[in-house]
């Protein structure tokens, strides 16, 4: 007998462009819950899909846009061992919610034109460091630019350590 499977999506506009969206879902399993954020519609979907199907990853389609002309539809190539370039990132939101303090700032950059992203949540304050930052990323955008984490990880540390406050972090999947 499979699992209860509940389903939560919350759809977040961006704060400088109402006119784009992303996804974030809580599927809670007996397993507990797992989490993903989707930039697009089409991600939604495909991540919906697998999740319907039992499967716990899906495949994103290299031409997948966060937003019509915003996004370029190839990924560069990077040697193998050198460090992430800033031409891998392809798209940088600020986002806010005011319905839910926990995601109210979220900083989401997408790295790569398939879709793998990287996203920093600010709970509190506006532009600001609160009490705890909690910095996510997917296992996509890890793999694509491992220094990625560990670069905005130590700038936030530093802010943090500046002003007296602690810092946590969390990984996707």
């Amino acid at each position: 007998m499979a699992d209860k499977v509940s389903i939560t999506i919350e759809k977040y506009r961006i704060h400088l462009d109402p006119e784009v969206c992303v996804y974030h879902v809580e599927v809670a399993r007996g397993d507990g819950v797992w989490e993903e954020t989707c930039p697009t519609r089409e991600h939604l979907e495909m991540f919906l899909q697998g999740v319907r199907a039992g499967c716990e990853s899906y495949v994103t389609l290299p031409e997948t846009r966060v937003a019509p002309d915003d996004v370029p539809t190839s990924t560069p190539i990077r040697a193998k061992g050198r460090g992430p370039t800033m031409s891998e990132i392809t798209a940088v939101r600020y986002l806010t919610d005011d319905r839910d303090a926990r995601r109210r700032n979220e900083l989401v950059i997408w790295v790569g034109g398939n879709g793998d992203w990287y996203v920093a949540v600010v709970p509190e304050g506006e532009g600001t460091i609160g009490r705890a930052v909690r910095i996510c990323t997917s296992g996509g955008a890890s793999s694509k630019v491992p220094g990625l984490t560990v670069a905005i990880a130590n700038a936030f540390r530093a802010l943090a350590n500046v002003a007296g406050e602690g810092i946590t972090h969390e990984t996707r999947s």
